[in-house]
């Protein structure tokens, strides 16, 4: 008997954090750097001439991302002969992130705690080395430790899978649904460092809206090919001479205001994604695998526009070699801050530094830019998505007719209006991930998007499309109150069941009388009834106000959908009918309320072994001093029909 290969092998963060020597180092040193590192122990340990310290652990370093890189491409090679692929999380690594990213098939990103543009930088890294590999998919452990236990918000999750959507990723992995025995108490078992997105956590009923929605995100961002303008060159000899670290630094995800923040190359890469300017990076390697065609550098499925190199000091004369050729092939250089002046290493650094010189002295002619960038990329014609100065962000792909955009609202602001699209096109079709509702559309259209909202339109360059068009919200519409009373059903969850309850004021079913409602966790049925004086079938929306934290709606016993997250509006008028209506909602809350209650009443439950289970800063978690959570249909209620002209 022999199983299956697994469909993929995964790498984990580089967390063996003592992984700085090998037996044979000593040997692979010599052969990589032409020089014996016990000749330069001083050196190594730090002293003597501050430069040559800076050199000698460069190279030690060099040649430890060297050796890295070989074990992750042995790995590969080793699940790629059994018929698998490998997924490879290349960060906390002390090597050159981009290569060793491309080993796998499928790169892998994660996100920490919080959303934060600053991390978009470090995201590209997975991403580009996906597209210069020409490999369909990026992938990311996603929602690890978004907020403390329990407390994690739909909202919240949206905005994660969003952002790293915009990144770049395609290919999203929960953390965490971890397997628990069906005889285990609840809460089950539970992973420490994850979001709960299991049977018992408070957001599984209603999870297939969620999946639903990811699904036709990354249906369309798998699709066709990555539409980025500006090639970006990674100085990764800069970082390894810049790091304050004694001997390896480890290129992390939480050490990035070390190793990347404070350089040029991020603050490029920060001016282009606020200008609304698609980029990949590349490292040398990479740059080997480049060509040129019709003046632009090709580079996996992408064709770039432009060449940047973002301030770099330090460069092997050899890699200067391979971007000249490029440029006397027709590509564009831009560089920014003047040439390199410096090579890295120790080994006949003079000879090199020359050797460096020299080419810059006869190299054929190039944009030279001090500080900005975009200035200079204005001048080679590349497409500016202005949408970025209004609050909006977007991945823009192509397919064989045009373009897909995907693009969420992450201002303050309701967006109202015209999209300035950077790319011409004669038609266009909207589609509404969550809803899945499309409609067709022509230059100019107008697009309604709350913040957080999120779009997807697939644009068609030479050819006018025909459908149903799109139907936007009408603008200002009449809004009836649904008012009540309403009824209350507790009908799952615990520890027990609280008792039924009516309610003229919607708020928080922790405020009624029963006192087991403070500790409840689970689902209860709103039941109203209103009378509505329109036509069967009247075009109308629901708008449920606030709702804590999700809800599955029916009118009249039909169902119309689940509300994952806000804006908590699902549409209606298929099912409304002149006369009297019933309208019952079933609202989840998370699960923060009873595990409060279990920590108060001091019942055993942690039974976890990785550290145990710790709170949001790795203490001993303590929930008993949670104050509840408000839970259910908060309101108001709202019908919303088309305004009477």
């Amino acid at each position: 008997f022999s199983a299956p290969a697994p469909r993929a092998y995964f790498h984990d963060s580089f967390e063996y954090y003592g992984a700085a020597w090998t037996p044979s180092f000593l040997a692979d040193f010599k052969a990589a750097r032409g020089y014996d590192l016990r000749d330069q122990l001083p050196a190594f340990s730090g002293i003597g001439d501050p430069d040559t310290v800076t050199r000698v652990r460069c190279d030690y370093r060099e040649t430890l991302d060297e050796l890295h890189h070989a074990y992750l491409q042995r790995w590969h090679d080793g699940a790629k002969k059994h018929g698998s692929i490998t997924r490879n999380q290349a960060h906390g690594s002390p090597g050159n992130l981009l290569d060793h990213y491309a080993v796998s098939e499928i790169p892998e990103t994660e996100i920490f705690r919080h959303v934060d543009e600053n991390q978009i930088p470090m995201l590209r890294f997975p991403v580009s080395a996906a597209h210069a590999n020409g490999t369909p998919l990026v992938s990311c452990e996603t929602f690890t430790w978004l907020g403390e236990h329990f407390q994690v918000t739909p909202e919240k999750l949206k905005e994660a899978a969003d952002f790293v959507f915009l990144g770049g990723v395609n290919h999203l992995f929960f953390h965490g649904i971890p397997y628990s025995p069906a005889d285990v108490k609840w809460p089950g078992w539970l992973f420490y460092a994850s979001t709960h997105m299991g049977p018992n956590g408070g957001l599984w009923r209603d999870l297939p809206a969620f999946t639903g929605y990811l699904q036709r995100c990354q249906s369309i961002l798998q699709d066709g090919h990555p539409s980025s303008d500006v090639l970006l060159y990674y100085p990764f000899h800069d970082i390894l001479h810049d790091s304050d670290s004694e001997k390896l630094p480890l290129f992390g995800m939480h050490t990035l205001d070390s190793w990347l923040w404070p350089t040029t190359f991020y603050k490029t890469t920060m001016n282009l994604w606020n200008h609304g300017i698609t980029f990949d990076y590349a490292s040398d390697r990479m740059l080997a695998k480049a060509t040129v065609r019709d003046g632009k550098v090709i580079l996996g499925d992408n064709a770039f526009s432009a060449l940047v190199l973002p301030g770099v000091r330090r460069m092997q004369p050899e890699s200067l070699k391979r971007i000249l050729e490029l440029r006397a092939k027709g590509a564009t250089i831009i560089v920014q801050d003047g040439w390199p002046q410096d090579v890295p290493g120790f080994n006949k650094q003079a000879e090199r530094r020359e050797a460096l010189l020299a080419q810059e002295k006869t190299a054929p002619a190039v944009i030279s830019c001090e500080g900005g960038i975009i200035p200079s990329l204005e001048k080679t014609g590349i497409h500016q998505e202005k949408m970025t100065g209004l609050g909006l962000q977007f991945v823009r792909r192509t397919h064989a007719e045009g373009y897909h955009y995907f693009i969420v609202n992450r201002g303050k602001e309701v967006f109202d209006g015209a999209i300035p699209f950077g790319t011409p096109f004669q038609s266009a079709l909207v589609l509404d991930p969550w809803s899945s509702k499309t409609g067709v559309v022509s230059p100019g259209f107008a697009l309604r998007l709350e913040p957080g909202e999120s779009i997807l339109i697939r644009t068609f360059t030479d050819r006018k499309i025909e459908g149903k068009p799109w139907l936007a919200a009408p603008e200002n519409p009449q809004a009836i109150s649904i008012g009540g009373p309403w009824k209350i059903e507790f009908i799952d969850g615990g520890p027990v069941l609280p008792k039924a309850a009516e309610v003229t004021t919607l708020g928080s079913w922790t405020t009624l009388a029963d006192p087991d409602v403070k500790n409840f966790s689970g689902t209860a049925s709103y039941t109203t009834t209103f009378d509505f004086s329109g036509e069967d079938k009247s075009p109308a929306r629901l708008d449920l106000g606030q709702v804590a934290e999700t809800a599955r709606v029916w009118l009249n016993e039909k169902p119309l959908g689940i509300s994952w997250t806000k804006p908590h509006v699902i549409d209606a008028g298929e099912f409304l009918k002149s006369g009297k209506n019933t309208l019952r909602i079933e609202v989840t809350n998370l699960a923060a309320n009873r595990i409060a209650d279990l920590d108060r009443r001091k019942v055993s439950w942690k039974a976890f072994h990785e550290i145990n289970f710790v709170n949001l800063d790795y203490k001993p978690f303590d929930a008993s001093t949670w104050p509840a959570l408000d839970s259910g249909l908060l309101g108001p209620v709202r019908l919303l029909v088309p305004a009477q002209e």
